[in-house]
Parts: structure tokens; sequence; C-alpha cells
């Protein structure tokens, strides 16, 4: 939402992503909540953005039930939206020491879409 407002530290990750200088992670639950706000109409041409993140970040995707086991242990324990406790249960797991390396079958997982013709990925 800090990149649709304009956030100019929003902005300049955004520019660093699309130009290759940065590399970025985001959750498929992300990607979720930015079509269900698309469609709820509080987030205009949000087609721009499902086709662009994936194209400039590395999409995790949440496949196994430890992550949905932890996930309800956070949203339990510190009270937290479902939601938030999926995208935050993926990436700990991930996280070095959190059970899923270089070599584990989440990071495999993670993909990077390669930019297909046409795609549209805005330059802010």
């Amino acid at each position: 939402m800090e990149l649709l407002l304009g956030n100019p530290a929003a902005v300049a990750v955004w520019r660093e992503l699309v130009d290759g200088t940065a590399e970025g992670s985001v959750s498929c639950m992300s990607l979720f909540e930015i079509e269900r706000l698309g469609l709820r109409g509080a987030i205009s041409d949000h087609q721009t953005l499902l086709d662009g993140i994936p194209a400039v970040c590395n999409v995790h995707w949440i496949y196994n039930p430890e992550i949905l086991s932890a996930a309800a242990g956070l949203s339990h324990g510190l009270g937290i939206p479902a939601v938030d406790s999926l995208i935050l249960a993926a990436f700990r797991q991930r996280a070095p020491g959190g059970g899923a390396g270089r070599g584990s079958a989440f990071h495999r997982r993670a993909t990077r879409r390669p930019r297909a013709d046409g795609a549209r990925v805005p330059r802010l």
C-alpha cells in the first residue's frame, strides 16, 4: 500500500527491484490480499501489481502443514490476523535457523516468474 501511496522509501525499493539491483521476496498471501482489495475496489488497476510483483520478486508459496500449524500458533499467541500469521510463519521457516535453508523444498518452491513479452512492470 505504501508503494501505491507514493511513499518515497517504497518507490525507491520498487525501482531497485525493477532495475535488478535488489532482490525481493513476497508471500503468495500478499498477492491474495492485493487481489482481494482490488476486487473490493480499494486498489485501482490491481492486475498491474499482480503481474509486476512476481516479475521482480521471488514468490513464496505456502504448501506444507508445518507452516499452517506454526501460523495457527502465531495467530493465536500474538493475536494477529490469519493472513498475517501465514505470511510470518512462512518467512520464519525460510529464515536461517528456521528449518528451511537453500536446499529445502520450501526454497525450491519460491519462484520468480520470468518477464513475458508485454508484462506490465510499472517504473515509478
